[in-house]
């Protein structure tokens, strides 16, 4: 198992430095239609996938899937949730790794993109999201629905980078957030339109920023990525 590990962490860390490095000299999501969260999740799938070719060798294959139903047996969500992007290193025809990826693409200009609880509730969200699909086991099956998650997040908008947010619990606010050089909270955090949330772990947050030519002037873009793994 440890070596699907590590041939996996070699072709998604290889895939993103791609993702970014193309996303930087305008060779994907280049014009204005083009910045969206879709185009994220269909570019990296892309890079992931082609990535996977070149590592894999003939032996093995790379599975890449978008909008796969979640597995959870215990979701008590009303609309079945779907993940982003999920992946699988398939050897001898048996699956033998697997993850599964969830997108946050923001922009500043967007009123999505706004900087504000809710919206970082929903970040915090979709890690949960990632902690429960590797840790619950599946009816009849002795092994946890994937072996690790990944969060990534693009943004423009710096107070994603620079800001925390405070949630509703009025006895003792829990500040929460994705800040630069600091680490997630593990507590549990309320906000009144949209319920409870709660990480297993704490995660150490560390954003890359560069700035990017766009539209005859200089735009500074943030990326980030999470590990989630048991």
């Amino acid at each position: 198992m440890e070596d699907y590990k590590e041939l996996f962490d070699e072709i998604i860390s290889l895939a993103w430095r791609n993702f970014i490095r193309k996303f930087r000299r305008g060779e994907i999501m280049a014009s204005e239609k083009s910045l969206s969260e879709v185009m994220f999740q269909f570019c990296f799938a892309n890079e992931i996938q082609s990535t996977g070719r070149e590592y894999v060798g003939s032996d093995k294959v790379l599975e890449v899937n978008l909008e796969t139903k979640w597995s959870n047996p215990k979701a008590d969500t009303v609309q079945p949730k779907l993940i982003d992007i999920t992946c699988h290193i398939i050897d001898d025809g048996e699956e033998k790794y697997a993850c599964a990826i969830e997108l946050k693409f923001k922009r500043k200009r967007d009123a999505k993109g706004t900087f504000g609880k809710d919206r970082m509730f929903k970040f915090y969200k979709d890690i949960e999201y990632l902690e429960q699909e590797i840790s619950v086991t599946e009816k009849d099956k002795p092994k946890p629905s994937y072996s690790e998650g990944r969060f990534y997040c693009i943004t423009d908008n710096a107070g994603y980078f620079e800001k925390t947010c405070q949630d509703d619990n009025a006895d003792n606010n829990i500040e929460f957030g994705l800040k630069n050089n600091a680490s997630t909270t593990s507590e549990k955090i309320h906000v009144k339109s949209l319920g409870d949330v709660k990480l297993e772990q704490s995660y150490f947050v560390q954003w890359e920023s560069h700035n990017i030519p766009r539209n005859d002037h200089i735009q500074k873009w943030y990326f980030l990525e999470i590990k989630v793994t048991r």
